[in-house]
């Protein structure tokens, strides 16, 4: 049972992150081609206000496409220059890139108020966004911390868990109670937005860097140095992640 809580918790994470660069692209006039529930194979489909709205066989997650997101790579005609991602302002960009890490944020604070509301009442909101904050702040030194360790050969593996080790934490949250269930997806929630904003290409916070990068510069970056970056920063995440479970494994050994 807490495998299933565990897979739903993470799946509804992605569609909170998702939805976040989602609704802001819409909102700044941005296309959005799709927004889909799971991944395919496809099952259901609609398509309204221009974007295809998709429900999926495989049901963990989601994801967006935004007209115009990889035009680095992408021929764009004069016509859809006007809703294309890449042809937005810079400042536009960077909203709709920052919009899933605050969107995990924002859904980290309410889940935080839904349990301080019954003891705090309405100043449950206020204690949440302070805990947010809180948990935040930590995560963000935490993870910088363990990024400089790596770097210097220092990394303590003990120190972080991966998928196996967040679902292992989650089947002791199960035990204690509900409470315990929803705070630990809150902080999960925290540490996606956080790590989403590490500026690696693969990340939220790497295309932010290309934004600003391209700001300074007034031209976009040689595509094929975006490609090249991209497939590093891919690589490292999956040795990180196969080294990170690895040790997930042996632990629970």
């Amino acid at each position: 049972m807490s495998i299933i809580i565990f897979l739903i918790s993470i799946a509804l994470l992605i569609l909170v992150h998702e939805f976040g660069h989602f609704i802001v692209a819409k909102k700044l006039g941005i296309r959005v081609d799709e927004f889909a529930l799971g991944f395919p194979p496809k099952l259901l489909s609609k398509k309204w206000g221009g974007t295809l709205y998709t429900l999926n066989a495989i049901p963990f997650g989601g994801f967006v496409k935004i007209f115009g997101e990889n035009s680095h790579t992408e021929v764009i005609s004069e016509e859809d220059k006007s809703t294309s991602f890449f042809y937005k302002p810079k400042w536009v960009q960077s909203l709709v890139l920052v919009a899933g890490v605050a969107m995990n944020v924002i859904f980290a604070w309410f889940l935080i108020s839904l349990l301080l509301l019954q003891s705090d009442g309405i100043m449950a909101f206020w204690e949440a966004a302070k805990l947010t904050a809180f948990i935040t702040k930590e995560t963000i030194f935490g993870l910088g911390t363990f990024l400089w360790n790596i770097i210097s050969f220092k990394a303590d593996f003990s120190q972080v868990s991966g998928v196996v080790g967040i679902a292992s934490i989650f089947k002791e949250a199960e035990i204690i109670g509900f409470a315990q269930v929803v705070y630990l997806v809150a902080v999960i929630s925290i540490n996606l937005a956080v790590i989403n904003l590490v500026p690696l290409p693969a990340l939220d916070g790497g295309r932010l860097l290309f934004v600003g990068i391209e700001a300074i510069i007034r031209r976009p970056i040689n595509p094929k140095i975006v490609r090249t970056l991209s497939l590093i920063s891919f690589l490292f995440l999956l040795v990180l992640m196969v080294f990170v479970t690895a040790h997930d494994i042996l632990k629970l050994i």
